[in-house]
């Protein structure tokens, strides 16, 4: 049995941000076309490339502030709380990643059927 997910759309799932990040990344995908590419598209479908495409959003923000995080408590003495709440939303971020990516894994299974993934 076949599940179509044509009819879904990414506005309930994806906030404001996230639709930005996905969207470009998928344009910058279609426009370099590569085997990679195709071979993606061919697993996950549309919906799961753009939700995971919004993960890389968090990861890069969560990477942002873990490295500022760790900059501080580094470079800063006193070891002021400052650092630390950086680094830990950072880490919570990266968890946010980990749910897009998830979720994407999940509409790729409902997307290839009884399909393997292709390699």
């Amino acid at each position: 049995m076949r599940i179509e997910i044509t009819n879904l759309t990414l506005k309930p799932w994806l906030s404001p941000p996230e639709r930005w990040a996905a969207s470009w990344v998928l344009k910058q995908r279609r426009r370099n076309r590569s085997a990679q590419a195709v071979r993606f598209d061919e697993n996950y479908g549309p919906v799961g490339a753009s939700l995971m495409a919004a993960g890389y959003l968090w990861f890069f923000v969560g990477w942002i502030l873990g490295v500022a995080g760790v900059a501080i408590l580094v470079f800063n003495q006193t070891r002021d709380a400052i650092g630390y709440y950086f680094l830990y939303a950072g880490m919570a971020l990266q968890i946010l990643v980990f749910v897009r990516c998830a979720q994407g894994v999940r509409v790729g299974r409902r997307y290839r059927g009884e399909r393997p993934i292709a390699k």
